[in-house]
C-alpha cells in the first residue's frame, strides 16, 4: 500500500468585516395616524434598530409599539417605519404645517392641528387606495388638494380632511386615472393602468397556455401542472364559482390571437413566451406566470403581470429574519463558504442580507480538499456557550455541501449546539442524508412545502388519484394552488380584484401567496415564504 501525504496549510477563519451601519438621516416625511404624528422613515441597507432609535431620539420599545410587526420580522431594506414625533420636535412640525397652509386650496380653511392629516404617498398608492384608507373619495381629495387629475407620485404630500363631508365638490373635479409617461420622442402621454374587465358576467374565463406536445420530462411537468389546474377548476365549480378553462397548446411557439377573449391567462412557462403573451393580450387581461422565477424581471414593464412563484431573494431575506428573531446574546452566526465561490451571487445575497439586518457573523471558507482537516477551524470559530447558527452558502459544487454537513455532524458529536439554516435548495442536494438534516435541526425558508397533515391536502391526493390514477407531484400542487388561489380571489372580490388582493394571504396546499407591488405601476409578485423545521426527533414542523 502506498500512502500519499499532502501537506495543507489551513487558512484562518475569515471574519466578517467590522459592521458599520449606514448613517440615519431624519426623514422630512410625516404622517398623522389616529391623532398621533409620526415620521415616515425608509430603511436603508445596513441601518439598524439601534441607529434608527438613536437618530430619532426614541426608545426601542416606542419603535416596536409604532410598528407592531418589526420586533418579530426584523428590519428590511426599503421598509417604511412609523417613528413617533416627540414633544420637543412638534414645534418644528408646526412651522412646516404653516408653510403647507399657504399652499392649501383657497376654498378650504386649514387648521394646523385639527383640520387635516398630512399623508405621504407611498410607491404602491394611487388616489383611490388613499381615499379608501381614510374613508373618503378620490374626488374629495382632488378638490381638497387642488389636483387637476388623480395622478399622484411617490413622496407627494396629500392633505386628508378630517371632515370630508365639509368639502364642497366642484363639478369639474372628476377622477381621471392618468399616469404621466414619456415616449421615445420625449412627449408626455396618458398611460392606462391595469384595470381588469370581465366580459362574461359573473363567469370567469381562464386561458391556460402550456407547451403540452413536448417530450420527456418537460411534457410530464407541464401535464402535471395542467392536471392540477383542472382539479382546481373542478373544486371551484363545486364551491359555486363559475369557471371556464380554455386550453392552448403552444408547443410550436405560436401564441394564438384569441387569448384576448379570456379574463385571465395562466402560463406559459418560459420568460420569452410570457412576454409574447403580454404583448398580445389586452391591457385588461391579467397574465399569471406560474413556474419561471426569471419572469419577475418583466414586472416593471407590465402591470398586468402576476408572478406566482416567490423569488429566491425572499427566501434569503426570510432566512436572515428568522435567524435574527432566534438570536440570543451567547449565540454565534457562522457562514460556511466554498472558497472558490466567495464572490458568487448566492454568497453575495446572503452576506448582503446579514449586513442589512445588522448581524455580526464569522466566515469559515475552505475547499473540499481541506474537508478532512477543517474541524480545527470550526472549533476555533464556534461557541460552546450558546447556539451556533450555521448557514451553508449556496454552492454549485454539491460535494462541498455534503462535506460541510458532514463536518457539522462531527461538531455536533463534540457537543456543540448547532442549528442549520438554509433556503429550499439544500433539500434537493444529491446524496445528502435526510437524517443528518434532522440531527442539525434544519430550518428552511422555502417557497414550496407540502403540509401532509392538512385535511385539504389529503382530499386533494384522493381526488387526484381518482381522476388521474397517479400520485400528484410538486408541479400538480403548483398548478392547483396557482389556479385555485387566483381564481377564488377574483370570484371573491370581483371588479377591482387586482387592488383588493394586494397584501392579503392565501394559504395553498404547497405554497402560500401574498401579492405585493415592488414599485410604482408594476405587476404583482408573490412574497410569501414558508418556514419548515426538521426536528431532532425526525418529525417535520411547518411554521408558515
Amino acid at each position: 500500500m502506498i500512502c500519499l501525504a499532502v501537506a495543507t496549510t489551513l487558512p484562518e477563519p475569515a471574519q466578517a468585516q467590522g459592521y458599520v451601519p449606514t448613517p440615519v438621516t431624519i426623514s422630512k416625511d410625516k404622517v398623522k395616524i389616529g391623532g398621533k404624528i409620526y415620521y415616515s422613515h425608509v430603511v436603508l441597507e445596513r441601518q439598524t434598530v439601534f441607529s434608527i432609535c438613536k437618530a430619532y431620539g426614541v426608545t426601542k420599545e416606542e419603535l416596536y409599539e409604532a410598528n407592531p410587526n418589526l420586533e418579530k420580522e426584523g428590519l428590511k431594506k426599503n421598509q417604511i417605519l412609523n417613528i413617533p414625533v416627540k414633544e420637543a420636535q412638534k414645534e418644528n412640525l408646526k412651522e412646516e404645517q404653516k408653510e403647507i397652509q399657504k399652499e392649501a386650496p383657497k376654498e378650504t380653511k386649514v387648521n394646523e392641528d385639527t383640520d387635516f392629516t398630512l399623508y405621504t404617498v407611498k410607491w404602491y398608492d394611487d388616489l383611490e387606495s388613499i381615499a379608501r384608507k381614510f374613508n373618503t373619495s378620490a374626488e374629495v381629495l382632488m378638490q381638497y388638494n387642488g389636483l387637476e387629475t388623480a395622478a399622484v407620485t411617490k413622496k407627494q404630500k396629500i392633505k386628508i380632511p378630517n371632515d370630508p363631508a365639509s368639502v364642497v365638490l366642484s363639478p369639474k373635479k372628476a377622477v381621471e386615472e392618468v399616469a404621466e409617461t414619456k415616449t421615445e420622442e420625449g412627449r408626455e402621454e396618458d398611460k392606462v393602468r391595469f384595470q381588469p374587465i370581465f366580459r362574461h358576467g359573473r363567469e370567469i374565463k381562464a386561458g391556460v397556455l402550456l407547451p403540452l406536445n413536448t417530450s420527456n420530462s418537460r411534457f410530464t411537468m407541464n401535464a402535471d401542472f395542467y392536471s392540477g389546474v383542472l382539479l382546481a377548476a373542478k373544486d371551484l365549480k363545486d364551491a359555486g364559482t363559475d369557471v371556464e378553462i380554455n386550453t392552448y397548446d403552444i408547443s410550436n411557439g405560436t401564441i394564438p390571437s384569441s387569448i384576448g377573449e379570456n379574463d385571465i391567462i395562466i402560463g406559459p412557462i418560459s420568460k420569452e413566451d410570457v412576454e409574447s403573451v403580454l404583448v398580445k393580450c389586452p391591457k385588461s387581461t391579467a397574465v399569471v406566470s406560474p413556474l419561471e422565477p426569471k419572469v419577475a424581471t418583466l414586472l416593471k414593464d407590465y402591470d398586468n403581470l402576476i408572478q406566482a412563484p416567490a423569488a429566491t431573494d425572499f427566501q434569503y431575506d426570510d432566512m436572515i429574519s428568522w435567524i435574527n428573531s432566534d438570536m440570543n446574546p451567547q449565540d454565534r452566526i457562522i457562514l460556511v463558504v466554498e472558497k472558490q465561490s466567495e464572490q458568487s451571487e448566492g454568497v453575495t445575497k446572503v452576506t448582503s442580507a446579514l449586513n442589512a439586518a445588522g448581524l455580526s457573523y464569522s466566515i469559515v471558507s475552505y475547499n473540499v480538499t481541506q474537508g478532512r482537516t477543517i474541524s480545527g477551524t470550526f472549533t476555533e470559530t464556534m461557541t460552546d456557550r450558546g447556539m451556533n447558527r450555521i448557514i451553508i452558502a449556496p454552492a454549485e459544487n454539491v460535494v462541498f455541501v455534503n462535506d460541510a454537513v458532514r463536518n457539522l455532524i462531527l461538531m455536533a458529536h463534540k457537543k456543540y449546539e448547532i442549528t442549520l439554516y438554509s433556503v429550499a435548495k439544500i433539500r434537493s442536494t444529491p446524496n445528502l442524508d435526510i437524517e443528518d438534516l434532522h440531527r442539525l435541526n434544519l430550518h428552511v425558508s422555502s417557497s414550496y412545502t407540502i403540509n401532509y397533515d392538512d385535511r385539504r391536502t389529503k382530499d386533494f391526493i384522493y381526488e387526484y388519484r381518482a381522476l388521474y390514477d397517479a400520485e400528484p407531484n410538486s408541479f400538480a400542487y403548483m398548478g392547483y394552488d396557482t389556479a385555485y388561489s387566483i381564481l377564488s380571489m377574483i370570484s371573491r372580490y370581483g371588479n377591482g380584484w387586482n387592488k383588493e388582493i394586494v397584501g392579503k394571504k392565501f394559504e395553498g396546499l404547497q405554497s402560500d401567496f401574498i401579492f405585493e407591488h415592488d414599485g410604482f405601476d408594476t405587476g404583482l409578485e408573490n412574497h410569501a415564504i414558508r418556514r419548515t423545521v426538521y426536528n431532532p426527533d425526525f418529525t417535520v414542523t411547518l411554521l408558515r
